[in-house]
C-alpha cells in the first residue's frame, strides 16, 4: 500500500480484453499481490474480483478442521481434531484484519466489528495451513 509507481511491475496481458458484459481473466502466481489499474475514458466501469479463485482460497485445506457459520454476524467457531496454533483473516486487499494466537481445538473468533463482506481466513493446525472464504453479513 506504500508503494509507488515505480515500485510496481505491469504485467501486459491483452489475450483476453474486456468488453461490456464480457469476464477477462489475468494468470495468477499465488502469494503475490495485484493491483488492478482500468483505462476506461468512455464510461464507468465496475470490476469484481472473484476472491474465492483470486485468493485460491479453495486450494489448501486441512482435514478434521471445520468451521460455523458461514456467512457470520458476530462469531465464526472453529474446531479441529488437533490444536489450532493461530488464525489470521484478511480482507480482499489482503489486510490482515484479525491475527490470534488459539493453541485449542475450538474456540471462537469475533467477527462482530468487520465490515460486511468477503474475507479470507488463514488457519495453522499441528503445522499445515489451510485458507478458507468467510462472508461477514
Amino acid at each position: 500500500e506504500t508503494a509507488v509507481e515505480t515500485d510496481l511491475t505491469l504485467i501486459d496481458y491483452f489475450d483476453n480484453q474486456c468488453v461490456p458484459q464480457v469476464d477477462a481473466s489475468v494468470p495468477v502466481v499465488a502469494g503475490q499481490a495485484y493491483y488492478v489499474y482500468v483505462a476506461n475514458t468512455d464510461a464507468i466501469t465496475d470490476i469484481v474480483i472473484d476472491g474465492t479463485f483470486f485468493l485460491g482460497a479453495n486450494d489448501n485445506l486441512i482435514n478434521g478442521f471445520t468451521y460455523h457459520p458461514n456467512p457470520a454476524s458476530t462469531t465464526v467457531t472453529l474446531n479441529s481434531v488437533e490444536v489450532i496454533e493461530r488464525v489470521s483473516v484478511f480482507n480482499i486487499l489482503g489486510q490482515q484484519v484479525i491475527d490470534q494466537e488459539i493453541n485449542a481445538i475450538s474456540t471462537d473468533i469475533n467477527v462482530a466489528d468487520l465490515a460486511v463482506g468477503a474475507y479470507i481466513m488463514k488457519v495453522s493446525v499441528n503445522g499445515q495451513i489451510g485458507t478458507y472464504k468467510i462472508i461477514k453479513q
